[in-house]
């Protein structure tokens, strides 16, 4: 239990909407997309860089751990709250700062899902490539955390990949900048790619410098079946030694095709040992080319 001092001076920083004390409550935050659980002490919700830097020099002071939490969607027990600490959640820093066309840039707080960012570029022609399967909930500060990745990954890369910098504040209140607006940055350590993927046990993203892209004029999806998993392996490593980078390239076995239709019922064929989902993107006339080279690679 925190003391009511500590409760009133954590009410000081974050005013007092942002806390929460009570055990029915902290439930809420004491669990990820994993069956594990911990009981957290508190929670707090920061709305800007500064609160964050008062709340990590207050917690050192009181020997208090601090958990970074987004939306909570990790399978991977990142965000499960230990003995004694208090969750710090960054669902109210929920700003997109920019978006900047002319050079691939979209500046945005931890807190913004990646789907209402999706949504927001959606307006201007672009995207941001990584397409984690829980991205209409997910935050991206959680995705940094992660270093989360999705079917796009194949030739986009993982979260990674699509940042450009950060501004973190580190376990001693110090607030630093990593990398920049560019691909090409400072020369130095890659702070930027050490962080990502450290769920938060090097410091806490207050704000993500990301590279995003232009919608891709055409995309064509195929799919190709096959009687055994082992053809179906030795097609992926074909269609790339073909020149032929996929924006998406999924395998699913006979478990997983049954188990999907039995879900949903989309129509995939119950008696192939694997199929490969095959998409591609880029300009319409590139695309015969690349089918063309795909279906003679799966026959």
């Amino acid at each position: 239990m925190l003391s009511q001092t500590i409760v009133d001076r954590l009410k000081e920083i974050v005013g007092e909407k942002n806390v929460v004390t009570k055990p029915t409550e902290l439930f809420a935050y004491g669990y990820d997309g994993t069956l594990l659980s911990g009981d957290a002490i508190g929670a707090v919700f920061p709305e800007t860089t500064d609160q964050v830097v008062e709340l990590v020099n207050y917690m050192n002071e009181q020997d208090i751990k601090l958990v970074p939490r987004g939306a909570g969607t990790n399978v991977s027990g990142g965000t499960i709250p230990s003995e004694k600490s208090i969750v710090i959640n960054f669902t109210r820093m929920t700003k997109v700062l920019e978006i900047d066309t002319e050079n691939f840039v979209a500046v945005v707080e931890p807190g913004v899902v990646n789907f209402d960012l999706q949504q927001e570029l959606e307006k201007v022609g672009f995207y941001y490539p990584p397409d984690p399967s829980s991205w209409k909930a997910s935050t991206l500060g959680g995705n940094i955390g992660e270093c989360s990745g999705g079917p796009r990954c194949f030739k986009y890369g993982v979260t990674r990949d699509s940042i450009l910098g950060l501004e973190v504040v580190l376990p001693n209140g110090k607030v630093i900048r990593t990398g920049g607006r560019n691909f090409k940055s400072e020369p130095g350590y890659d702070l930027t790619r050490i962080i990502v993927g450290s769920e938060g046990t090097l410091g806490l993203v207050t704000k993500a410098y990301l590279r995003i892209l232009p919608k891709p004029v055409t995309k064509k999806t195929m799919l190709a079946i096959y009687n055994k998993v082992e053809d179906a392996s030795q097609t992926v490593a074909d269609i790339v030694a073909a020149g032929i980078i996929p924006t998406t390239l999924e395998m699913m076995d006979n478990l997983l095709i049954n188990t999907t239709e039995d879900y949903c019922h989309a129509g995939l064929p119950r008696d192939a040992g694997a199929i490969l989902i095959i998409e591609i993107d880029g300009y319409p006339e590139d695309m015969d080319e690349q089918i063309e080279t795909i279906r003679d690679v799966t026959k």
